[in-house]
C-alpha cells in the first residue's frame, strides 16, 4: 500500500515538474505567452480569456438546449458539438 502511494506521489511530482518546465520553456520562447502568464499569475484578467469564456458559455447553452429537446441520438449530437468546438479552437490558434 505504501509503495502505491509513493508511486502516485512521484508520478504527481514528475507531472508538475514537466508542466513547470513546459511553462518556463514557452515563456522563454514567446513574449506574448510570457505577458499572458504574468497576467494570470498576478490576477490580472485577460480580455481574450474573458471573451473566450463568453463564447464557450454561449456554445454550452446552445448545446444544452439541443440536448434538452429529446433528440434520439444525444451521444452523437454531443460528440459532434465537442468536435466542432475543438475544431474552432484549433483554427483560432
Amino acid at each position: 500500500m505504501a509503495a502505491v502511494i509513493r508511486h502516485r506521489l512521484t508520478e504527481g511530482i514528475f507531472s508538475l515538474g514537466s508542466f513547470g518546465a513546459l511553462l518556463v520553456g514557452m515563456s522563454i520562447v514567446d513574449d506574448t505567452f510570457r505577458e499572458h502568464l504574468a497576467g494570470v499569475l498576478t490576477g490580472e484578467p485577460s480580455s481574450a480569456l474573458a471573451l473566450a469564456g463568453v463564447h464557450m458559455q454561449r456554445v454550452a447553452r446552445i448545446a444544452m438546449e439541443t440536448v434538452g429537446e429529446g433528440s434520439e441520438h444525444i451521444a452523437l449530437v454531443l460528440f459532434a458539438l465537442a468536435a466542432l468546438a475543438l475544431l474552432l479552437l484549433m483554427h483560432r490558434t
